[in-house]
């Protein structure tokens, strides 16, 4: 599976956008010069009104390409950067990409609290019953994702690294 970098994304389409922008000059800069040389009624032919709502319209769509192209460079996946910093192997990133939203909710967790929380402060930031969250860390665990260690009457739950 091809998977792509959200800020290489934004490269591209900024890149399209400008070359969006460069065409849409160049066609301009020709349809002007046809009108002008065409229209005998001056700056009030027809011409001349579509001509520019044309414009503006393209000119709208390279905007927004643009705007995406810089939101994707600047605002990174927040979760690729999360699993990054606690060296997760690409095989743990896909098995996290899977997960159902309240498994994705406790991982999330987790790594707010720095890879390291107990399980008790799990149910308080979350609002899942006790039960709950142990079977969701008993599937996570299961998947090698987190693992949890005794601390006296609690247990920590920690990011595994690979």
């Amino acid at each position: 599976m091809l998977t792509i970098n959200n800020k290489l994304l934004g490269y591209v389409i900024l890149a399209n956008s400008i070359l969006i922008g460069f065409i849409i000059f160049l066609f301009n800069d020709a349809i002007a010069k046809i009108a002008e040389n065409s229209c005998v009624h001056g700056l009030s032919c027809p011409m001349y009104n579509a001509f520019n709502f044309q414009t503006k319209i393209s000119i709208f769509i390279a905007l927004i390409l643009a705007t995406i192209g810089i939101f994707l460079i600047f605002f990174e996946n927040k979760q690729n950067k999360k699993t990054e910093a606690y060296n997760i192997s690409e095989e743990k990133k896909e098995i996290i990409k899977n997960l159902d939203e309240d498994e994705k909710t406790i991982i999330n967790k987790i790594m707010e609290e720095n890879g390291a929380t107990f399980q008790s402060k799990l149910i308080n930031k979350t609002g899942f019953s006790k039960v709950k969250i142990t079977r969701i860390l008993d599937k996570l665990e299961a998947r090698g994702l987190i693992e949890r260690k005794r601390r006296g009457m609690s247990n920590l739950v920690v990011i595994k690294n690979d």
